[in-house]
């Protein structure tokens, strides 16, 4: 019998399908000692929440089902690292026009209105409307924040899993941030201050023109 577990962007929570949800980070998983074919999940004060097969582990929506005891601990490993972004979201939810990563800069499409990722080498797309609050599928609707926003993981959207505290961000070329601009793009763009190695203060600047 499958046990669909994972992160839910839309609560912020760990959701264990038939038992509960859990706040965010709360979990750990682990190889039972007694069962080698099951997989225990713990909470931070220790207590055994719920043992399961790892073959009957699936993501939330059913779309994924690990292969190995390695796979299924990996993925809940990182579903349980998961949390939303802590930062200040503006003005209503607005639809995207392409699949957004958490984290990742978005800019607002001029000619559809609609949230696409933010690029350093189409100055219409240089204008860091904020980085997108959750992980999003196009045509659903996702808030730009600012502020200090927080990431387990900053991988997808920096190159590194951490930040380097005290540095600049930018734009990347393509999308995502850098801490070095591309000086042959069409502008800079300044998005943020790395003030702890998972949180980055987003007040984005106007593009500048190269």
């Amino acid at each position: 019998m499958s046990v669909p577990i994972g992160f839910d962007a839309a609560s912020g929570s760990i959701v264990i399908m038939g038992n509960r949800a859990f706040p965010a980070r709360t979990l750990t998983a682990s190889v039972s000692d007694e069962l080698p074919d099951r997989i225990q999940i713990d909470d931070i004060a220790g207590r055994g929440e719920q043992m399961v097969f790892w073959s009957d582990v699936t993501s939330l929506d059913g779309s994924y089902a690990p292969s190995s005891m390695a796979d299924a601990l990996a993925y809940l490993t990182s579903e349980f690292a998961k949390s939303c972004p802590v930062g200040e979201t503006f003005g209503v939810p607005a639809a995207t026009g392409a699949d957004l990563i958490k984290g990742q800069p978005v800019a607002v499409s001029r000619a559809s209105g609609r949230l696409l990722p933010a690029r350093a080498d189409t100055y219409s797309l240089a204008f860091v409307a904020g980085l997108a609050s959750a992980d999003t599928v196009s045509g659903f609707a996702d808030q730009p924040a600012h502020g200090a926003v927080t990431l387990a993981d900053w991988t997808l959207v920096a190159g590194t899993p951490s930040l380097f505290v005290g540095q600049l961000y930018f734009l990347g070329t393509t999308g995502g941030l850098t801490t070095a601009p591309d000086l042959t793009a069409a502008c800079i763009t300044r998005v943020g201050l790395a003030t702890a190695p998972q949180t980055l203060v987003a007040e984005p600047a106007h593009p500048i023109i190269l």
